[in-house]
C-alpha cells in the first residue's frame, strides 16, 4: 500500500496535467509491487477525469486486475467520482457507498472519509447522513490527516440545516454554491 503522504506529494489538485505526469514518472519509477502500481493507476485515473478525459479514465480503472481490497476501494472511489463529474451522480452514490463501506472495514479511514464526502456531494440529499458517518470517522480515528474533512462535513451539515431538504427539490444554497 502506498503511503497517503507519499500521494500528497504527488498531487497537486490545481495542476492534473502535471499531477498525471507525476504520477506516470512514479509508476515507472518508485513502485515494484504490482498492487502498489495499480494503487497509483487509479491516482492516474482520478487525474485523468479531472482532465474532462473520462473514458480514458474509466478504461484505465477497468484495466485493473487486483483482489487488493485497498485497490478496489480506490477503484470504487474513482470510478464514482468520474462518473460524478461526467453529469452522472446517481451512479456515482453507490460506488461512493461501496467505497466508505469496503475502506471502513479494511480500516482505511483516510480512503472511508473521503468516500463519504463524495456521497453527499454528488446526493445533498444524503449529505447530512454521510457527514456525520464522517465527522464519527475522524473522531475515532488516530490519523490527524482526517482533521481536514472536518470543516467541510460541518458545512455540509449547516447547509442541509439552511436548506431544509432542498436537496430533493429546487436546489438551496448548498447546491447554488456546488453549481457556480
Amino acid at each position: 500500500m502506498i503511503s497517503q503522504d507519499l500521494l500528497d506529494e504527488l498531487w497537486d489538485f490545481s495542476d492534473p496535467k502535471g499531477s498525471e505526469q507525476r504520477l506516470r514518472a512514479a509508476d515507472t519509477n518508485r513502485f515494484a509491487l504490482r498492487t502498489d502500481r495499480n494503487e497509483l493507476a487509479t491516482q492516474i485515473a482520478r487525474a485523468l477525469g479531472m482532465q474532462s478525459r473520462f473514458a480514458e479514465a474509466l478504461h484505465l480503472l477497468e484495466r485493473i486486475d487486483d483482489g487488493e481490497p485497498v485497490v478496489l476501494a480506490r477503484i470504487l472511489l474513482e470510478r464514482g467520482r468520474i462518473l460524478n463529474a461526467s453529469g452522472h451522480r446517481a451512479e456515482a452514490v453507490g460506488l461512493f457507498e461501496d467505497a466508505a463501506h469496503l475502506a471502513a472495514e479494511i480500516g482505511q479511514d483516510f480512503i472511508a472519509v473521503d468516500a463519504m464526502r463524495m456521497v453527499g456531494q454528488a446526493d445533498p440529499s444524503l449529505a447530512e447522513e454521510w457527514a456525520e458517518s464522517g465527522l464519527a470517522v475522524i473522531a475515532r480515528s488516530q490519523d490527524a490527516r482526517l482533521e481536514r474533512w472536518a470543516r467541510d462535513f460541518h458545512t455540509d451539515l449547516g447547509d442541509a440545516m439552511y436548506d431544509g431538504g432542498a436537496g430533493q427539490g429546487a436546489p438551496g444554497r448548498s447546491q447554488q454554491r456546488r453549481d457556480s
